[in-house]
């Protein structure tokens, strides 16, 4: 487990068999604007980390409908900056001074005084940047979710004491709660087993629908498109631009 961020043995906490305390946020941006807490355990980590630490879960339901709009298995994606991109700590370990100066870079910038421009980010600030993207994204979309696009169960915040070192007590780790689809990567999926034609049309007509909710996907790639024998679906808005 996490105790600090100084720390010289650093074990990565998102591991299968890990079980993780939740709380969810009204307000995907508000830490004061608290929801209800669940508790999930973790059954698969897609690996490797890129700007986000994306596991499939189980729900476990501290209490009748306390979430009742979460399925049993589903997909987290955390954004916890200890780990950007598979980060080892190796070359640049983590530290309470980085962490409380990327604190105060996006505070800047959710107060204006700091541009939000991806390009420009400081490396320790994707985290920030994409959840934001995931939640605007999904509440822009919401016609769209549980077609082509997932469906959005909220935002969450981390409240497990062990994952947030005690050194740095204002540290968050957010994530999003989103639909668990069975279905394969455009690159593994047999050509001869689907109508690509149509399916192609259906998601460029879907995709062009984007902007008249003020959402550019910024990512379309094969890798980013999941076909079931039902539907065809475009994933992964971090990089979304609202």
């Amino acid at each position: 487990m996490l105790s600090d961020f100084t720390s010289t043995s650093v074990i990565n906490p998102y591991s299968v068999g890990m079980t993780l305390n939740l709380t969810t946020l009204v307000n995907a941006r508000n830490i004061e604007s608290n929801g209800n807490t669940l508790s999930v355990h973790i059954e698969h980590v897609f690996l490797p980390f890129t700007k986000s630490q994306t596991t499939c879960i189980r729900v476990f339901r501290p209490s009748p409908g306390l979430t009742s709009t979460i399925p049993e298995v589903a997909i987290l994606k955390l954004y916890d900056r200890r780990w950007i991109d598979d980060r080892n700590f190796d070359d640049e370990p983590w530290s309470p001074a980085r962490e409380e100066a990327a604190q105060a870079r996006w505070k800047a910038i959710a107060s204006g005084e700091l541009l939000d421009d991806f390009d420009k980010l400081h490396p320790d600030d994707y985290t920030e940047s994409h959840e934001e993207e995931q939640y605007g994204s999904y509440s822009r979309l919401s016609s769209l979710q549980g077609a082509m696009i997932p469906r959005f169960y909220g935002a969450v915040v981390i409240s497990s004491p062990d994952i947030i070192p005690r050194n740095v007590p204002k540290a968050r780790v957010y994530g999003v709660i989103i639909e668990k689809i069975d279905a394969t990567p455009v690159p593994s999926v047999d050509p001869s087993s689907h109508n690509f034609s149509s399916l192609g049309h259906s998601l460029m007509a879907a995709v062009y629908s984007f902007s008249s909710h003020g959402v550019i996907h910024n990512d379309m790639r094969s890798g980013n498109i999941l076909i079931s024998p039902m539907r065809i679906v475009l994933i992964d808005f971090g990089e979304a631009i609202l």
